[in-house]
């Protein structure tokens, strides 16, 4: 029988960093290799880590890239780590995840609104972990202006006072670039009736000459994000959340 610091070697000796082959190398399943392995500061570059679970992954210090693959926060949360899966945390971690990977500040703008939208909670984690670590600096200004607005508003007044910030961010972006802010304003909002209606009407009264190269995409986008929805974009919930948990 090997002694079992032969794997270690075989582990040391490997000519690769992926932690899926190296799992099968010490003969584990890949799945629950890495439960209880603390993984602070690990360096995920390139990685594909679908269907692996991790108990003690903090994404906000590990090293990422947008080639890097993770389950949603289900993975992050398992039986061992007494961690529920979905929580706040967990769900904001997967949102700074994505921040990092996102090399435009058009995508990352929509990423903080959305992760708002989606959990008011949620966003004010992400906000606290992501402000000004953002290396645009109209992108980081908004999360600033948001972080403000969900630290020190009335919360009733919360929701009207993202709305304007949304409406700032449309109407004060780069005149070059406001297409693709639209764009991925359409790909990951349109989803939200109020956005979805807000994009459309701007696409239609624009008379840019910028906005030529992205209208088709932008229309196209808006149409996936009705169909993907069978009954028309949805409600924002972040309105619906501040109704119902006043």
């Amino acid at each position: 029988m090997a002694h079992w610091l032969q794997k270690v070697v075989t582990i040391l000796k490997a000519e690769t960093a992926d932690l899926r082959e190296l799992a099968l190398l010490a003969g584990g399943n890949p799945r629950t290799f890495y439960r209880g392995a603390k993984m602070d500061g690990v360096d995920l570059s390139g990685q594909d880590l679908r269907g692996m679970e991790f108990t003690h992954l903090d994404l906000a210090s590990a090293k990422t890239d947008p080639n890097t693959r993770l389950d949603d926060p289900v993975a992050l949360g398992s039986v061992d780590s007494g961690v529920p899966t979905g929580d706040a945390d967990s769900l904001a971690r997967v949102a700074l995840l994505e921040l990092k990977g996102a090399t435009r500040q058009e995508r990352r703008l929509a990423i903080v609104f959305d992760t708002i939208f989606s959990d008011l909670q949620v966003g004010k984690i992400l906000l606290d972990r992501y402000y000004g670590h953002d290396r645009a600096i109209f992108a980081d200004r908004v999360v600033a202006n948001l972080r403000s607005i969900l630290l020190h508003n009335n919360p009733i007044l919360v929701p009207a006072a993202v709305r304007r910030e949304l409406h700032r961010a449309l109407s004060n972006f780069y005149g070059l670039r406001k297409g693709q802010l639209l764009l991925d304003f359409a790909e990951r909002l349109g989803k939200y009736e109020e956005i979805h209606q807000m994009i459309r009407w701007r696409l239609d009264r624009s008379q840019s000459i910028y906005m030529i190269y992205y209208e088709k995409r932008i229309r196209e986008a808006l149409f996936e994000s009705a169909r993907h929805h069978q009954k028309g974009p949805e409600a924002l919930p972040l309105f619906q959340q501040k109704q119902n948990n006043p």
